[in-house]
């Protein structure tokens, strides 16, 4: 579209006297500056002001929205890991009275213990008295590993129930 077509588009002796030529010119700048190859875009601006105006209630909504997510997220990732702290405090406290467990809790402790302290390093958070539980497992699992003395099912009493179940 050429400036003479634009300027015959725009009947400026329509428009009422000044205001009118005034607008013309400023679509006519408008135009022009969108077209060359300068980064200013007046029409983008103009037209994202308007929406930002016509959907700022959604916008507070939205934003509203996100910080009542990243609340709840926050939540459940505290406690998320208090239940793993509970676990691994509870598999200490068993171990110390006497139960026995097999490899595949070991296993499965050991990767609660990984998790839980890859938590407290990335938000840095204080580990205290767990620590010391946390040694106590690896020591344990060492020691059976070591000692080739695992728990097994049959011992536990499971393997009779995990027989009946396939029946």
């Amino acid at each position: 579209m050429s400036l003479q077509d634009l300027f015959e588009m725009i009947n400026i002796s329509e428009m009422t006297g000044a205001t009118g030529f005034i607008v013309a010119l400023i679509l006519v700048l408008m135009t022009i500056i969108q077209i060359a190859p300068i980064k200013i875009n007046p029409w983008d601006f103009l037209l994202g002001w308007i929406g930002d105006r016509l959907n700022s209630h959604i916008i507070k909504k939205v934003d509203s929205l996100d910080a009542k997510l990243t609340e709840h997220v926050e939540e459940s990732r505290d406690s998320s890991i208090k239940r793993k702290r509970a676990r691994i405090l509870q598999f200490v406290e068993d171990g110390m009275g006497g139960k026995r467990y097999t490899k595949e809790a070991f296993d499965f402790m050991i990767m609660e213990c990984d998790e839980y302290e890859e938590y407290i390093k990335k938000y840095n958070r204080k580990n205290g008295v767990i620590e010391a539980s946390i040694k106590e497992i690896r020591r344990r699992y060492s020691d059976h590993i070591h000692n080739a003395d695992f728990a097994d099912l049959s011992e536990m009493g499971l393997q009779d129930q995990l027989n009946q179940n396939q029946k």
